[in-house]
């Protein structure tokens, strides 16, 4: 089992244009640094997430989101880019467009749904 164990937003960049068009494409670029646990018997990990989300070739939409990540296993994993790659980085995207998504209704948009997309 793996959850998140904590949540930390260090950056929130969000721009929004006026003349936002009705249909658009959006693009989401993730780069993830992962810190590993010092002590071999840690039953968690740091993840270090930086997304860019856009409409490609435009302006319209600049979103920039740092966050950090802690989660924690049941057991000390055996391969931690395997379970980094398949399991922790879509969870934390998902967590992180669903908080996203939370944010810009409190600004007065509407949700972008990039969660449902994954």
């Amino acid at each position: 089992m793996l959850n998140i164990k904590k949540r930390r937003l260090n950056k929130i960049h969000i721009d929004i244009s006026q003349a936002l068009p009705k249909n658009f494409k959006l693009d989401a670029e993730s780069t993830v640094k992962v810190k590993t646990p010092k002590n071999k018997e840690e039953k968690t990990l740091l993840i270090l997430m930086e997304t860019h989300i856009g409409i490609p070739n435009s302006d319209d939409i600049n979103i920039i989101l740092n966050v950090d990540f802690v989660f924690e296993f049941d057991e000390v994993p055996n391969d931690y880019d395997s379970i980094v790659k398949d399991e922790i980085v879509p969870l934390a995207q998902k967590d992180l467009f669903k908080t996203l998504d939370n944010i810009l209704v409190e600004m007065g948009y509407k949700e972008l749904g990039l969660a449902e997309e994954e």
